[in-house]
This record gives structure tokens, C-alpha cells and sequence, in this order.
């Protein structure tokens, strides 16, 4: 009888910790939004959503690629930036540099003889053109 008391008050202390242990945890680690469940409204992130991704928020103005390497351009309050990966195996090169730095650092990406305007007019050659 004797035994089965301890047994029992063995149970309970062990539940009673595992109990307290839970209510702790519970009160420090508080659910949040991870990046896989995050949900972009327009450019703006929800206040309070802390990223490691230093594109997020940015207006991209497209990309650029050659044998080499993919080029993002992105609109920021300083201006275009360009972020450049390796093609071959994805990694991010540079973040967010300017035209200057990129010609410094890439001299083969010939980005001042890019032009990036709007032809003025636009030259059908015929009624299946690809655009």
C-alpha cells in the first residue's frame, strides 16, 4: 500500500512539473508569423514582422541575366540598387549596391551600356509579333 502511494505521489509531482514547465514556456515563446505564413498587403509588411530578407518592401523593377549572373533591380528611397547571384549556384554575390559598385566589383556586367528606356515607337513585323 505503502509503494502504491509513492507511485502515485511520483505521478503527481512529475505531471505537476511538466504542468508548470508548459504554463512557463507557454508564457515566454508567444505564437508569431513566420516567413512561410507571412502575408505581404501591396509592399507593406505587417507591423511588427522582423525579416532577414533585405528586399522585402521593395519595389523590384526587374532583372537582368547573362551567363553569369542575375541581376535585380530594385526601387529604393536612394535611388535603383542592384542585387547580383551567381547563376550556377544561386548565391547572393551583392545586396543592394549601387551602379557604381556593381561596374566596380562586375566589371563584365557592362550595366552603363544597358539602355533601359521605352522605344518611342514600336515595330510590328507582322500579325503574330512576339513582344
Amino acid at each position: 500500500m505503502n509503494k502504491q502511494k509513492s507511485t502515485l505521489v511520483e505521478k503527481l509531482v512529475a505531471g505537476l512539473s511538466l504542468g508548470f514547465a508548459f504554463i512557463v514556456m507557454a508564457s515566454i515563446f508567444s505564437p508569431s508569423d513566420t516567413a512561410a505564413e507571412n502575408v505581404e498587403h501591396g509592399n507593406q509588411v505587417e507591423a511588427g514582422h522582423f525579416s532577414t530578407n533585405p528586399h522585402e518592401g521593395l519595389t523590384s523593377l526587374g532583372s537582368i541575366e547573362n551567363g553569369n549572373y542575375l541581376l535585380m533591380i530594385f526601387s529604393t528611397d536612394l535611388g535603383p540598387r542592384y542585387s547580383i547571384y551567381d547563376r550556377q549556384t544561386d548565391e547572393l554575390l551583392a545586396t543592394l549596391i549601387t551602379s557604381e559598385k556593381v561596374q566596380e566589383r562586375f566589371p563584365d556586367l557592362p550595366l552603363q551600356t544597358m539602355g533601359f528606356t521605352t522605344p518611342d515607337t514600336v515595330l510590328f513585323t507582322g500579325p503574330h509579333a512576339n513582344f
